[in-house]
């Protein structure tokens, strides 16, 4: 993100939203060139799944993915971060399945509400296009 042709950009339908991207991983790049990648939360998302043709990146050309995306990454000083994505021009409301302790935290970013996290699950409702967060 970030490191694109001109021309790509200029082709973009959501620029905002790509640019909501790029200006999170500015702000929380630590966790990113000093941390590393835990496991990857698992989404249950009843938004239709998206398929997209990249040739160069899926087999057959074809890619297919659930509106909401999510990350899981922590520091060396110990800190995490989990990121809530939701991808689609539409509202979305998956519920994450992450190796985060109970608890009820504050998202940030696009959204910014309390969500409650039990047995290692939370459910959210996320804007469309939107790039949201909690921090560990």
């Amino acid at each position: 993100m970030g490191w694109i042709l001109p021309e790509t950009y200029n082709a973009l339908v959501h620029k905002e939203f790509y640019k909501s991207c790029v200006r999170t991983r500015a702000a929380l790049g630590s966790f990113f060139y000093d941390g590393k990648l835990l496991r990857s939360p698992k989404i249950e998302d009843k938004q239709v799944i998206k398929t997209t043709k990249i040739k160069a990146e899926a087999y057959g050309g074809l890619l297919a993915h659930t509106a909401a995306f999510s990350e899981h990454w922590e520091r060396k000083d110990g800190k995490q971060v989990l990121f809530l994505i939701n991808a689609s021009a539409k509202e979305t409301s998956p519920t994450v399945h992450a190796s985060i302790p109970d608890g009820t935290y504050r998202t940030e970013g696009d959204l910014k509400t309390d969500v409650t996290v039990q047995n290692g699950a939370l459910s959210v409702t996320l804007p469309p296009l939107s790039v949201s967060y909690l921090i560990l």
